[in-house]
């Protein structure tokens, strides 16, 4: 089976660019949940591409296991937040994916919980 790469740089670029949609989402829930994760100290680094910590963190997880499924590429983007990798892996989470056919911010309420406690 041949494996589909794409530069891991581009990689990185792309899961950024969905950061900074979501840095600058108009959806009063997502500037909340922004807003709060900001002010507790748990938003982790907007800048840093490879900021694995924090609401962006967890995003940015999202955001690559989407673009893998949407773009077919078998790109790595290790998980660094073991605690959410059976919902980021399962049946359901790429059903999902497949059914917006777009990148969103998915989350679960309790993973934003358990963020904010790492």
């Amino acid at each position: 089976m041949t494996k589909n790469f794409i530069d891991q740089n581009l990689f990185l670029d792309m899961i950024q660019d969905q950061v900074n949609i979501l840095l600058n989402s108009k959806d009063p829930s997502i500037q909340s949940i922004i807003a709060n994760a900001k002010f507790e100290k748990w938003l982790g680094n907007p800048e840093n591409k490879k900021c694995y910590k924090g609401l962006l963190g967890y995003a940015r997880l999202g955001f690559a296991l989407q673009i893998k499924i949407l773009q077919n590429i078998d790109n790595n983007y290790g998980c660094f937040m073991p605690e959410f990798y059976n919902f980021f892996k399962s049946p359901y989470f790429k059903d999902e994916v497949l059914n917006n056919n777009k990148i969103v911010f998915f989350y679960k309420n309790e993973h934003l919980d358990k963020i904010r406690d790492l």
